[in-house]
């Protein structure tokens, strides 16, 4: 592939990107980065990519200069947000959507991007990263992500109340930043103070890969996800996770993993994941390999996709 210079515009603090910009980077590319929008991209850069359809996209109407190639990769809650609704698609070579029902909902909203030029690539998790953790029967449980209300917090105390009931001796930990509304952190902190077994709150850490090893079951109680990195973290470490059904949950992770209630979630726990060797929970998540990411805008980047 001819060396490219990319620019980069995520104003999600390159959650998402610095995959992709670590690859490029190894492949040669230059890379430019802005949380937001510069005008150099439009002259100066061969390919521009927008990771999370966010308003940023619109400077590209309003300057009405095209890039000699446009990438736009929707993550999830700009589909709710329709941020694209005044988007001139003439602008744009690629959207990209992470998983089928990201994109079905983004149609049924009104989308009105030209077929050809919408992809789906899901994301892709490092596996050399993760190294599989022991197996040693515990009951620390985590939840790793943002205290938001999007995200159902509280539903994991739920959750592990029913695993209580069954077994008693669970502990559950919080890992991420709090930015709840006033009134649902009130309740959240209501759920949990009035639970017998232990909460606990951490903040960011440096290294994921050793604090996964603290833990034996993650918990995703969200109310909507477009993949859930967390999750695949987790079972790359070979850790049961157990996911609320949120809107096609079950198109994105195995139906093993997906509970619509906190008594089926302990139930499902109990019943099956429990007895999961480490490498059972790997082979989850195997087909979101990284690798398979990086092929797809690789061929992106040249038109070839």
């Amino acid at each position: 592939m001819n060396k490219l210079c990319i620019g980069v515009s995520d104003p999600d603090n390159y959650t998402f990107s610095q995959q992709l910009i670590d690859h490029w980077k190894e492949q040669g590319h230059e890379v430019r980065q802005s949380l937001y929008h510069e005008e150099s991209f439009t002259s100066d850069c061969d390919v521009v990519f927008y990771d999370f359809c966010s308003a940023a996209v619109g400077e590209l109407k309003r300057l009405g200069v095209k890039p000699k190639r446009v990438i736009i990769r929707a993550v999830d809650i700009e589909i709710y947000d329709f941020n694209w609704q005044d988007m001139d698609w003439k602008l744009v070579d690629y959207l990209v959507f992470i998983s089928n029902h990201t994109k079905q909902l983004a149609l049924d909203r009104g989308l009105n991007c030209p077929k050809n030029k919408i992809k789906v690539i899901p994301p892709g998790v490092n596996m050399d990263k993760w190294t599989l953790k022991k197996k040693n029967g515990g009951k620390k449980a985590l939840y790793c992500g943002r205290l938001w209300i999007g995200k159902n917090p509280a539903g994991a105390v739920d959750v592990v109340h029913e695993l209580e009931k069954r077994s008693q001796g669970w502990s559950l930990t919080y890992r991420g930043d709090r930015c709840d509304p006033p009134w649902y952190e009130r309740y959240f902190q209501h759920r949990y103070e009035t639970e017998n077994f232990p909460v606990n709150f951490e903040e960011r850490v440096e290294d994921l890969n050793s604090y996964y090893d603290n833990f034996n079951l993650l918990i995703l109680p969200s109310y909507k996800e477009g993949f859930s990195y967390v999750v695949a973290e987790c079972l790359a470490k070979g850790i049961p996770c157990l996911i609320n059904d949120w809107y096609n949950a079950r198109g994105v992770w195995p139906d093993k993993y997906v509970y619509r209630t906190p008594s089926e979630a302990a139930e499902k726990y109990y019943g099956h994941l429990i007895n999961l060797t480490p490498d059972e929970n790997r082979k989850a998540v195997e087909e979101y390999d990284e690798k398979y990411m990086f092929e797809s805008f690789d061929k992106m980047l040249e038109g070839k996709l």
